[in-house]
């Protein structure tokens, strides 16, 4: 499904749906929209857990990208919104909802997952309990997705990953594209558009601190420095 198709497809989904005025489709974004529904094919999880449905917007697009290659989905929210179940509805895609708190959910929880998608309230406390309680059902080479990391609210959720990654050395961040971030482990988030002097990819380190950030060349291991925050279209791997 190439982003045109994407588009109408979405809005498909929508088509009688009764949305709020703010939320009115155009004043989507389908920049973040197009990013999520790609990040989801690349990376192609068989197993996603999201954290947050509000009006299922992301629900939405994980679901397209995950109905192309067999996977699953599984949301989470303390009320799922009969708009956003409305709208799953029209995909005619099988989707696992449930609503009830996370932090309870996770008490009851026994499986692992490939991403696990995080965009709940946006507050450090919340957050940092989400990481904490999830992050070991992460499959080994699964992420852990983070939207809104640095608009608005962004910097508290900003301010848990990194309290967490500094308790986990094992793990790795880097944004990403439409202010979304990623946790990660053994996976290399790979710059589509920039490369080093010698004509390969490059890899975000996922260091802070500074205005800037450090990225690796994956063939001669040069390092690249990059303006703190920097955005554009990349390829998980």
């Amino acid at each position: 499904m190439n982003h045109q198709e994407l588009h109408e497809a979405f809005k498909k989904a929508y088509e009688d749906v009764i949305l709020p005025e703010d939320q009115c489709i155009s004043r989507w974004n389908w920049k973040y929209i197009e990013c999520l529904y790609d990040l989801v094919k690349i990376r192609a999880p068989q197993r996603i857990l999201e954290l947050g449905v509000y009006y299922g917007f992301s629900t939405v697009a994980m679901l397209l990208a995950a109905k192309e290659y067999g996977g699953e989905l599984w949301s989470v929210d303390l009320e799922l919104k009969k708009e956003a179940v409305k709208a799953v509805d029209n995909l005619h895609i099988g989707w696992r909802a449930f609503s009830m708190d996370d932090l309870e959910f996770v008490n009851i929880l026994k499986e692992d997952f490939s991403l696990i998608f995080i965009d709940t309230e946006h507050i450090y406390d919340q957050c940092r309990k989400e990481i904490n309680a999830f992050h070991p059902h992460l499959n080994p080479d699964g992420i852990m997705v983070f939207h809104d990391v640095s608009a608005g609210q962004g910097a508290e959720v900003f301010r848990a990953i990194k309290e967490f990654m500094a308790q986990h050395q094992e793990y790795k961040f880097t944004g990403y594209n439409q202010d979304i971030g990623i946790i990660y482990t053994q996976k290399k988030v790979l710059l589509e558009s920039d490369q080093c002097s010698c004509g390969s990819k490059v890899y975000e380190l996922g260091k802070f601190g500074g205005n800037e950030t450090s990225y690796k060349c994956v063939k001669c291991n040069s390092i690249l420095m990059l303006p703190f925050g920097y955005r554009a279209t990349r390829e998980v791997r």
